[in-house]
């Protein structure tokens, strides 16, 4: 494979890969039509080792373009007519044996939005319409020569054939312009033939002076010092290969006879000689190193902008995460453990010696704290007692299921919002990610204290404030949700509080809460395990427990109630359950302690257990479809940015 073919598929990969990844992400690229038109116009053809050099005659109206084209060819293939902006469309001869390779016309002519189309007649060139090509045996197989529409020609601020011109000399590796006394040092036209020689990478160009005979060769060598100068600067020595003239002749610019032409400079070759010598590889190579030089720079920014959105979504999904973490918390953050108690009291009593067992049996001393907590715990055979607790219990339902409704609506708000205004905490190791990703997308970190809050005073101490714009990336993904209409959802998942109460039926809760007994049991000491103090303490307690939380980064101090650490519950790390029993402090230091060490992982495990349920739903119904998507873009953009990024390494590494 020849170093031409290689460049060619890298550049022919990151052609097809960038584009995606630019509207993957939904990047804002004004530029992004120019870079690519460019790219297809210039870069791919001149990579592509078999296409010949293109040859591109031009200039103003009347300059005397056609009349060089036919001449050049010895033909008469292009119309020669006096009236200005007559072509409208570009011609193109090439060899018959160049027209016989396959898919040639298609690779040569790939960068144009029309297809060239054989020459049938040369009144089509009069018209509008695709480009046409001609077979000539005098064009080198090696290069294609191309008649273009002048530039200049128009009325109000509009040149009719620019945009056609233009596409084919941006394409052209090697620009003919013709000029005039009229036009050599007119300021528009060396303006739009500067911008065509340069925009497009540096290409090689030969003036041919179409003048009155009467001008010396002095003079026409300083007009054409004074074009070439416009056109390329201080360059002007290294790309202007050829200084040339031709008189002016009526017999010529009616058509009957040929221009004859002359080098202006004793050093230039007869105008074919110097056109058969070109070397294609030279040429190609520094227009190559010079398109190169603005593709790679192009690609750098596209790749960095890239990595910049896939973190931009990334902290915006760990937005959405915690979002979600906060709205399971609100939907449970009053919940009874009425039932969770009784389950619990049940497999104290059920796991006891059998010689407790017995005691109890026999109504002995030893079993009357439990059966003091059973009458408690139990519903009673006092139907005003019944009907209190069934009144209380309904009040409960109904609490929560409006905690749960409050809870997946304002997660829908706020996953349909322009952000997400989060808090997370520096010890959480997700926290401690999206705080990095936070940095990296130009937000710098603020720890939130008594003196600062970054979202007034409803911020702890200790934790951060994560602010994620929703990326334009995210746009459709989130649509579905803000079209699926709301009221239906919110009622089933207010549905779900009989599925969070439902302890008898929850196998694997059961099983953990035993464990969590029979652990205990074995850390008991003799007192405690005669006493069986633990539950005993328990019908001084209220028949239903509230549960309240606290984000903090160290332990909770203060208050009556007990404290629970919940490792990764709702995806924090940092958080804390409150289990509020205001009459604790009627506790003696042994029940205390025996209630904090029970309570705390009977807490855990039930949150965990009820967070499973309502996580669950809330994923379904709002978050699952939004997080999918985002996570779909993520890895397609990864992959896209990996692959964009060794491709452009071998790209650049072969360039050195």
């Amino acid at each position: 494979m020849s170093r031409f073919d290689h460049k060619y598929q890298l550049v022919q990969a990151l052609r097809n890969d960038l584009p995606q990844l630019i509207d993957l992400l939904q990047i804002e690229d004004a530029n992004a039509d120019a870079h690519w038109h460019n790219l297809d116009a210039k870069l791919l053809s001149l990579l592509d080792p078999d296409l010949p050099l293109m040859v591109a005659i031009c200039g103003g109206a009347n300059s005397g373009k056609s009349t060089l084209f036919n001449s050049m060819l010895a033909s008469n293939l292009s119309p020669v007519r006096g009236d200005a902006g007559s072509t409208r469309r570009v011609l193109v001869a090439a060899n018959p044996q160049t027209l016989e390779r396959p898919d040639f016309v298609q690779r040569l002519f790939e960068p144009f939005a029309e297809k060239p189309v054989p020459l049938a007649d040369a009144a089509d060139l009069l018209t509008k319409g695709p480009p046409l090509i001609a077979p000539h045996s005098s064009v080198t197989p090696k290069q294609v020569l191309i008649d273009t529409p002048d530039f200049d020609t128009g009325s109000e601020d509009r040149y009719i054939n620019r945009e056609i011109a233009q596409e084919i000399l941006r394409a052209s590796n090697v620009l003919i312009y013709v000029v005039t006394n009229a036009t050599y040092n007119n300021l528009e036209n060396t303006r739009f033939m500067r911008q065509m020689l340069t925009e497009a990478g540096l290409r090689p160009c030969i003036l041919v002076y179409n003048c009155s005979r009467t001008l010396t060769k002095d003079q026409a060598f300083k007009h054409l010092t004074i074009t070439a100068t416009n056109l390329f600067g201080d360059l002007k020595n290294q790309y202007l290969m050829g200084f040339y003239r031709t008189n002016v002749s009526d017999s010529v610019a009616a058509g009957r006879t040929f221009m004859s032409l002359r080098p202006v400079r004793s050093k230039n070759p007869h105008l074919q000689d110097l056109l058969g010598g070109l070397d294609s590889r030279t040429i190609r190579e520094e227009q190559i190193s010079t398109v190169l030089e603005a593709f790679n720079i192009y690609v750098r920014k596209r790749v960095s902008d890239s990595r910049q959105a896939v973190r931009a979504l990334k902290l915006y999904r760990g937005a959405v995460q915690l979002a979600l973490s906060y709205a399971v918390q609100q939907a449970l953050v009053t919940l009874p453990l009425e039932r969770i108690m009784r389950r619990m009291n049940e497999i104290w009593l059920d796991t006891s010696p059998e010689i407790l067992k017995f005691f109890r049996a026999a109504g002995t001393v030893i079993g009357k704290p439990a059966q003091l907590v059973l009458s408690l715990i139990k519903p009673g055979k006092d139907k005003s007692d019944q009907k209190q607790q069934d009144k209380t219990e309904a009040k409960l339902l109904e609490a929560l299921k409006l905690n749960l409704i409050q809870a997946a609506t304002d997660l829908r708000e706020k996953v349909l919002a322009d952000e997400i205004v989060a808090e997370t905490t520096v010890n959480d190791p997700q926290g401690a990610e999206l705080i990095r990703l936070k940095n990296a997308v130009g937000q710098p970190t603020r720890l939130n204290t008594p003196d600062h809050s970054s979202d007034g005073n409803n911020t702890m101490p200790g934790t951060v404030t994560i602010r994620a714009v929703a990326p334009a990336a995210t746009v459709a993904i989130r649509q579905p949700l803000s079209q699926r209409p709301w009221l239906p959802v919110a009622e089933q998942i207010g549905l779900l509080v009989k599925d969070i109460l439902d302890v008898a039926s929850d196998k694997n809760l059961d099983q953990e809460l035993s464990r969590l007994v029979n652990r205990f049991r074995k850390r008991m000491n003799f007192a405690q395990r005669t006493r069986e103090s633990l539950f005993a303490s328990l019908n001084i307690l209220p028949a239903t427990l509230g549960i309240a939380y606290i984000i903090s980064t160290g332990d909770p101090v203060g208050g009556s109630g007990i404290y629970a650490k919940l490792h990764g519950l709702f995806g924090m790390h940092d958080l804390w359950a409150l289990v509020s029993i205001p009459a604790t402090e009627r506790l003696d230091a042994a029940g205390r302690k025996d209630l904090t060490d029970m309570l705390g992982p009977i807490v855990g495990k039930w949150l965990d257990s009820r967070a499973v349920i309502v996580q669950a739903e809330l994923v379904q119904a709002i978050t699952g479809e939004v997080m999918q998507g985002i996570q779909k873009i993520v890895e397609h953009s990864e992959a896209l940015i990996e692959h964009v990024t060794a491709n452009h390494n071998q790209l650049e590494d072969r360039e050195h």
